[in-house]
């Protein structure tokens, strides 16, 4: 079961902070210890998300919300 943290991160991935669902991303920098990357490290291998391509030369990474990802929120996640 998600955290209300990941939770929090997959509505902002699908809503950017709107509240509706428009779009399927979340950056997260990369950075050695950065608890927010670790967190969605650990969201991709439990299927929560997957790893996408990294940008600004590699200190940051999108990430994709899964289809499992996406039943978590609907399970536990109503809520802003």
């Amino acid at each position: 079961m998600p955290t209300n943290e990941e939770l929090d991160i997959i509505r902002h991935a699908l809503t950017g902070g709107t509240g509706r669902e428009y779009r399927n991303h979340y950056c997260a920098a990369v950075e050695p210890g950065d608890l927010d990357h670790l967190m969605i490290l650990d969201m991709v291998r439990r299927g929560l998300m997957k790893a996408g391509r990294t940008i600004n030369d590699g200190r940051a990474q999108y990430f994709h919300v899964t289809e499992e990802g996406r039943a978590a929120l609907a399970r536990g996640g109503a809520g802003a």
